[in-house]
């Protein structure tokens, strides 16, 4: 499709339709003014939340998802922010942000599907290794290679280095 900027909205035209996508500057000022109005709920800070992950501002991001999980009522409307915070705290990593080895252990609480607790174990890995703790990464390698089983593993994201897991075990 087409875009095209006008009155502070990003238009997309296409063959399927016109869509109109505000700016994200507008619409966290719009988030803004409804917290003020109205007062903090899970909903809204998950807004928030997810615009200033979008616009780089990671610290207020995490907390904002932090204090969603917090608040929200009920276990469907915390598993609605869960997974979010769990993948921000990990992948503000991979955007070349440096987080602490407290942030890991946060999101280790976090992971709980097979899938959260791998990727958990990878960065947790990861970070070791950059750090230099060398037997805490090998011990997370290890690890991430048991919920894998015999199959290949990502060993390093940057450069696509995948290895047999059964060598770890």
């Amino acid at each position: 499709g087409n875009f095209v900027a006008y009155k502070n909205r990003i238009i997309s035209a296409s063959p399927m339709g016109v869509v109109s996508f505000p700016m994200s500057g507008e619409e966290i000022e719009r988030v803004e003014t409804e917290i003020a109005k109205h007062g903090e709920n899970a909903g809204r800070l998950l807004q928030r939340a997810k615009l200033r992950l979008s616009l780089g501002d990671t610290e207020k991001g995490l907390l904002d998802l932090r204090n969603a999980l917090k608040i929200s009522a009920n276990a469907a409307a915390k598993e609605k922010v869960r997974p979010l915070l769990f993948r921000a705290l990990l992948l503000s990593s991979m955007a070349g942000e440096k987080y602490t080895s407290a942030q890991l252990a946060e999101a280790g609480t976090l992971a709980k599907s097979e899938e959260e607790q791998r990727f958990y174990l990878l960065k947790l890995g990861q970070h070791e290794r950059r750090i230099g703790n060398m037997s805490a990464a090998i011990d997370a390698f290890r690890s991430y290679a048991k919920k894998g089983g015999e199959e290949f593993m990502l060993v390093d994201d940057n450069h696509g280095l995948r290895v047999l897991s059964g060598p770890w075990l």
